[in-house]
């Protein structure tokens, strides 16, 4: 019969950089660490960020979706 070792974690350290050994410390650290990586970054411009992304509608299909619908089209979308 094997025995499955599961993994213990005993402490971690803070961010001030002090080792922390009880379990409500280690899930705070934790709490907050995770809670940081989910966090919107106030510093990031979102007209930055779309600067970089490949571009996957083209002029031309932008202006076929952006176009005003007439209401034929809508009568025969909605039967």
């Amino acid at each position: 019969m094997l025995r499955r070792k599961s993994n213990l974690l005993l402490g971690m350290e803070n961010k001030e950089g002090t080792w922390q050994m009880g379990s409500e410390e280690v899930e705070t650290i934790v709490f907050y660490y995770v809670e940081s990586m989910f966090k919107a970054n106030a510093i990031c411009v979102p007209e930055t960020a779309i600067k970089v992304l490949d571009h996957k509608v083209t002029n031309e299909m932008n202006q076929r979706l952006t176009r005003v619908v007439t209401n034929d089209e809508v009568k025969v979308s909605s039967l």
